[in-house]
């Protein structure tokens, strides 16, 4: 019996909340790549989507905020702290992160168990 075993392709979307940038903003994880990808939509219109592939192998989340910042113009540990859930200064009160609130791709809280 031969038994054959693929990598699944599941970039894991989460949120990404940054000034300037749409709530559909995301980033993630792809484990077949074994890498970090984001995706930022702009507020504007006009303004064009800021794209860091999985093709470009971004191999930590340090890196991923390091690259979204540049192309941005933000400062890199403000993107950080909006890649790893934090608030960041200027988001709209209604975009921000909620306690207990379960957003696409997150677990569930453990607290009162």
């Amino acid at each position: 019996m031969t038994v054959q075993v693929t990598a699944r392709r599941d970039p894991v979307p989460r949120p990404v909340l940054l000034p300037g940038w749409s709530a559909r903003s995301r980033w993630g994880w792809d484990p077949a790549l074994e890498c970090y990808w984001a995706r930022l939509v702009p507020l504007r219109r006009d303004g064009a989507v800021l794209e860091v592939s999985r093709e470009h192998l971004v191999p930590t989340l340090a890196s991923l905020a390091r690259t979204v910042a540049a192309r941005a113009a933000l400062d890199d540990g403000l993107v950080f702290v909006a890649l790893t859930g934090g608030i960041v200064p200027g988001t709209p009160p209604a975009a921000q992160p909620r306690p207990g609130r379960r957003t696409s791709g997150s677990r569930p809280s453990l607290e009162g168990r």
